[in-house]
């Protein structure tokens, strides 16, 4: 008896070693194991049901309890594309002179700027100790496009930067949560990228989408996934291969999209038909949301362009939340009635 059981022991741990065995202890460990950043068949499985709360803008008056919100942390790290927000600014000024570690991410080169942000910054905070203001230079990405702000028990992850027209004029979400499992990941996203460190695919909470890691695969995954319907606000839409993807799955489903109203997108509702999309002038579409089948939503700072997909660094993260689902469908909802109605003049809707 003795003998067999050693042997069931042997034959077991041979089998755990085995490197072309998987076994499913749980979303959290196996993810861990993960050395590349390819999709296994089941990685949907993973993905938990991070709870929180989503902000929709414009709402000046949110911007003090953003601030709020930064208060009572010994330390709190931002990474964002613009930041120039004066009264946020002052409000970092004073926690760093209170002796909060305050650690700053944001992009030296932006596409047309007119004023450099990072070097305005270094100045603002030059003279304090505790905060640290660094470009993306170090980094192999050609914009640092993402939006976080990192607490030390919570985070929020933005479709915003940190401006003026954040709060006070453009349709925004941001989303801000308590969940130790996603911070602890943000956390080390962050230093990473802070020092120039190479990221790897362990190091992604299953709930996060980061460009230009997992992000073209996941997307892909998702909207090739769907059955009944994609419901999406965003920016624009110009890559080649989600733009054809995207026009293939609106006739077999339920597709709704809202996009800013520029000369950029004049073109879109030529593409579809003159149910599926609106274009919206005000408050300007700057927000990057998309929905999938009513289960599955997707929140932060990628626009659905080829250099957000394969060049920057961006970050969202997966939503499964019923409430907060049906927080943004409401929201979705309103803005599509707010929007003037399409007069039948599309390419498609002259083919009727």
């Amino acid at each position: 008896m003795k003998k067999l059981l050693i042997a069931l022991i042997v034959a077991l741990l041979a089998l755990l070693l085995s490197p072309g065995v998987e076994f499913h202890f749980g979303g959290e460990e196996k993810w861990a194991e993960k050395s590349d950043f390819s999709l296994s068949p089941d990685w949907l499985e993973y993905v938990e049901n991070v709870t929180g709360m989503i902000v929709q803008m414009p709402n000046p008056d949110y911007l003090k309890s953003y601030e709020s919100s930064l208060e009572n942390s010994p330390m709190i790290q931002l990474q964002t594309y613009e930041f120039t927000e004066k009264h946020l600014k002052s409000k970092l000024k004073k926690l760093a002179g209170n002796g909060v570690k305050i650690q700053i991410m944001i992009e030296n080169k932006k596409y047309q700027q007119f004023k450099n942000s990072y070097k305005e910054l270094q100045n603002y905070f030059s003279g304090l100790q505790n905060i640290e203001v660094k470009s993306d230079e170090h980094l192999p990405t050609q914009y640092l496009h993402s939006k976080i702000t990192l607490m030390q028990s919570g985070f929020w992850i933005q479709s915003s930067n940190l401006t003026h027209s954040t709060f006070a004029k453009n349709r925004e979400h941001l989303f801000r949560s308590e969940n130790p499992k996603v911070l602890k990941s943000l956390h080390t996203l962050f230093e990473k990228d802070r020092k120039g460190e190479q990221l790897l695919a362990s190091d992604l909470h299953p709930n996060l989408i980061v460009c230009n890691l997992n992000c073209r695969a996941v997307i892909t995954e998702l909207i090739s996934w769907a059955k009944e319907s994609i419901i999406m606000q965003t920016q624009y839409l110009n890559d080649p291969a989600l733009f054809d993807l995207i026009a293939k799955k609106s006739e077999t489903l339920n597709f709704k999209a809202i996009f800013s109203d520029t000369e950029t997108n004049q073109s879109l509702p030529d593409y579809f038909w003159p149910h599926q999309v609106r274009l919206m002038k005000k408050p300007y579409v700057h927000t990057k949301m998309i929905l999938i089948d009513k289960k599955i939503l997707l929140l932060g700072s990628m626009n659905l362009s080829s250099n957000s997909l394969d060049n920057n660094r961006e970050i969202w993260i997966l939503l499964i939340d019923p409430k907060l689902i049906e927080q943004f469908l409401s929201e979705f909802r309103a803005d599509w009635e707010a929007i003037k109605h399409l007069s039948p003049t599309s390419k498609r809707a002259k083919k009727i």
